[in-house]
């Protein structure tokens, strides 16, 4: 029996972590799942490559603000007594408006937990995407600019691995 070596994605992760530093989370949208904007206006470069001044994470999976525990609690409480099929929903949409219009809502750093990606905003609150998915991919980042994921700047992340396009 060997064990499976887990590949560390450092590459991956400074090109997750330079797309979204300093960027402003500017809107959502929500159909059946999230979509979160963040712009910059700065003209960052990574690899000799203009990085994008608008990009979207488009979620399909798990995901949450704050410890986990205590997002179940306050989903809990706040839904309490309503016949909800995805109690989540509407709670997560509540605190994406909350931080829309909050001060200093731009990314100030992203770690990268055992089964998360959690993305620290300067005004203390954060955001935690699950790796894993039973369906799909779990999250993509991608430019606004384009549709074309083959096109432009993209990480997927599916079943807790990376993978990056780098326009050309």
């Amino acid at each position: 029996m060997s064990d499976k070596i887990k590949k560390d994605f450092s590459k991956e992760k400074e090109v997750i972590r330079e797309i979204l530093k300093n960027a402003n989370f500017t809107e959502f949208t929500f159909h059946t799942g999230f979509e979160l904007k963040f712009s910059r206006e700065n003209n960052a470069e990574l690899y000799g490559k203009p990085l994008p001044t608008e990009v979207k994470i488009t979620i399909l999976n798990d995901w949450w603000f704050g410890a986990r525990d205590e997002w179940n609690i306050k989903v809990e409480q706040l839904t309490n007594g309503l016949d909800l099929v995805e109690p989540e929903e509407p709670v997560l949409s509540y605190e994406l408006t909350c931080l829309r219009w909050t001060d200093e809502a731009s990314v100030d750093e992203v770690d990268f937990e055992d089964d998360n990606m959690k993305i620290i905003f300067k005004c203390g609150k954060s955001i935690s995407i699950s790796y894993y998915n039973e369906m799909d991919y779990s999250w993509v980042i991608s430019e606004c600019t384009t549709n074309d994921l083959n096109r432009g700047w993209n990480i997927i992340c599916e079943d807790g691995e990376f993978f990056v396009s780098i326009p050309q």
